[in-house]
């Protein structure tokens, strides 16, 4: 089965927890989604989990960690 662009985007967005419906302030669930927080630099670890974050909070994150 070959998907259109729009269609594939659309399913990352859904599954990466990027739309207003699917976020959650689970980060377990948020890094489950993602297979993990990936990061080059420590700030990109808190931006990933925040920006799929219904209320995002570094103090949230740095606990989870």
């Amino acid at each position: 089965m070959r998907l259109e662009d729009d269609e594939r985007r659309a399913r990352l967005a859904t599954r990466h927890l990027l739309l207003s419906g699917t976020r959650t302030d689970d980060i377990p669930e948020i890094a489950d989604a993602l297979v993990a927080l990936h990061s080059t630099d420590p700030p990109t670890v808190y931006l990933s989990a925040m920006v799929r974050m219904e209320h995002p909070s570094t103090a949230a994150v740095e606990q989870v960690l």
